[in-house]
């Protein structure tokens, strides 16, 4: 993913790559955020619990917040501003802290959801702790929490739906391309020719 946004720098006008770059955006870290809530279902008491996402999120995000300032020294020291990935693993720690509380609601899903739409609509939630990409990759985790063995089980057989799903969405774009764009030069001269 990060080749090809320095691809899209490199060639602003080719759209295939910003369509790339867009799918690969929209398709990953809602997965990766569901399966995180999938693995990361309470086994133990609320304490421990918590100890342990201290410890395995909220202590590593420290660390390594800290070791992303040491070469730039210039830069202020800022846990409030996660660097580069890292917000992933302070959503992380507070998806954790958050899903203890959305499922003794009753309807705790829906309200996720109506958090994560309102959090991209407001302008003032930002990078700050990055409660925008907290809150609107919230519901995906909680769906992971909630979601049982036999739902996986479902998931795994309409995997198959999705990539052909997918793959035929991708070669939709094939006919709207413009003339001169990388891919349709690659898809042209890879097309086996009729006879």
């Amino acid at each position: 993913m990060h080749t090809i946004s320095k691809l899209c720098r490199g060639w602003p006008k080719d759209q295939v790559v910003s369509y790339l770059y867009y799918f690969l955006i929209i398709f990953p870290i809602p997965v990766l955020a569901f399966m995180s809530g999938y693995f990361s279902k309470r086994k133990t008491d609320f304490g421990p619990y918590i100890s342990k996402a201290l410890a395995t999120c909220l202590l590593p995000y420290l660390i390594f917040q800290l070791l992303h300032t040491i070469p730039n020294v210039s830069s202020m020291l800022n846990f409030l501003q996660p660097a580069w990935t890292l917000w992933f693993m302070l959503a992380l720690f507070f998806w954790k802290i958050m899903a203890e509380v959305f499922l003794r609601i009753k309807y705790g899903l829906i309200v996720a959801l109506v958090f994560a739409l309102y959090a991209g609509c407001a302008s003032m939630i930002g990078n700050y702790l990055a409660l925008s990409r907290t809150i609107c990759f919230f519901p995906f985790f909680l769906a992971g929490v909630l979601c049982r063995k036999e739902g996986m089980e479902k998931l795994r057989s309409v995997n198959k739906l999705l990539a052909i799903g997918g793959w035929s969405w991708l070669r939709s774009f094939r006919g709207s391309l413009p003339a001169g764009s990388s891919l349709t030069r690659r898809c042209s001269s890879t097309s086996p020719t009729r006879a």
